[in-house]
This record gives structure tokens, sequence and C-alpha cells, in this order.
């Protein structure tokens, strides 16, 4: 009897911005040494005349990119060349939303990269507006929701508007909580 387990890799991470080529190759060095066929970054602060980097400094990697209107926010969904994936389509909101439809092991999957906005009411439209766009076919969701699951999870212990619109994303879309969160 053969048994076969397919394996993704994904790797999210919040850069806060890459200010010097040192933080680069840090994050890069680290990121690539787990070898995932995805690589979801948030925050990246650049402009679109820097995006051209991303092909060079990721080589075997398709990479899409969205940025904002100025160097602040943008997310980077990078997928690995050769690995059994196929891009549909994607969709891109105002530096803060990447959304890629794939085929894998002949599912269909999504994988949204998303960084929140900070201010409260920008973001409960945002969480809102994230979950009108949510399809119905597997979902992985990555990135910086600015936002907690439970008041425990904050300094002030405190419950907030988003964090319960975040909760009944959660809930209203199955999606699965990080492990170790209740």
């Amino acid at each position: 009897m053969n048994i076969f387990l397919l394996v993704m890799i994904l790797v999210s991470l919040n850069v806060n911005g890459i200010h010097n080529d040192g933080k680069w190759s840090n994050i890069l060095n680290t990121v690539l040494a787990v070898n995932p066929q995805i690589i979801a970054l948030q925050e990246m602060h650049l402009t679109v005349d820097q995006q051209y980097l991303f092909n060079r400094v990721l080589p075997g990697y398709n990479v899409f990119y969205e940025n904002s209107t100025s160097n602040s926010a943008g997310v980077l969904t990078a997928i690995k060349r050769n690995c059994g994936i196929e891009v549909l389509k994607t969709y891109k909101h105002s530096g803060h939303f990447l959304s890629l439809t794939y085929l894998w092991n002949l599912k269909e999957y999504q994988v949204i990269n998303v960084y929140a906005l900070n201010d409260s009411m920008a973001r409960k439209d945002f969480l809102a507006n994230l979950y009108s766009d949510l399809s119905d076919i597997n979902i992985i969701l990555c990135g910086d929701l600015n936002s907690v699951l439970n008041a425990n999870d904050r300094l002030s212990q405190k419950e907030d508007e988003t964090m319960l619109d975040f909760n009944m994303l959660i809930r209203t879309v199955n999606l699965v909580k990080p492990e170790g969160h209740k």
C-alpha cells in the first residue's frame, strides 16, 4: 500500500517595511530556508517603481504585488514555479488585499493576503468587504488583520467592535482559528 501525503508550505509575514538591504536579506534567507510554495508578505511599503525588485530577488517564483498609492501598506504573494500550482485569477484592492484563485492537486483554492487598516472604523469596513469577497472554495486567509480574536490577546484586555467582526467572519465562513486560540 502506497500512501502519499501532499503538503503545502505557506509562509506569511508582516515585514513592517523593507527599509534596508540587511533587513530584506534576513527576511529573504529566513523565508526561503523553508522552501515554501507560497510566500505572503504584508506591509511592504514600496512604490510601483520598486516592484521589479521582487522578480529579481525571488527567482523561481511568480510574484503578485498590490501596493497603495503611497509607499505605505502593500501586500505580496509569490507562488513557486513548477510546484503544480496554476493561478486562475487575481483580485487586488488598494494595497491592502490580494486574492489569488489557483488550482492545486485538482482542487481549487483561494489564498487571500491582507494587511488591514489600523483605523478601527476603516478596519470594520475592510472586514465587511473581505467577507463579501470570499468565495465558497477552499480559502486560505493570511496576513495582518490588525485585530485580535479575544480580549486576552490585547494589553488592555478590552473588547472592541472589530474583534467581534473578526470572530463573526471566522464563524460565518468556517475558518479554522490558529492553533492555541479557543
